[in-house]
């Protein structure tokens, strides 16, 4: 679906919590997402976010 700005979603993002990560039934892995509430890392959990919306949207 296009976006406000013409943008194209082109890959499905599936968020998977690690603990329920099974291997073998595992799609292909093209991103991690870094999910923590420590203030000092709050930036890599923005960061890891935004690389998959900025892939998707190539």
């Amino acid at each position: 679906m296009a976006g406000p700005r013409g943008e194209v979603d082109f890959i499905h993002v599936k968020n998977i919590p690690v603990e329920q990560l099974q291997l073998k039934d595992a799609p292909s892995i093209q991103n991690i997402l870094i999910d923590t509430t420590k203030p000092e890392s709050l930036w890599l959990k923005e960061a890891t976010k935004e690389i998959g919306v900025w892939r998707a949207n190539l």
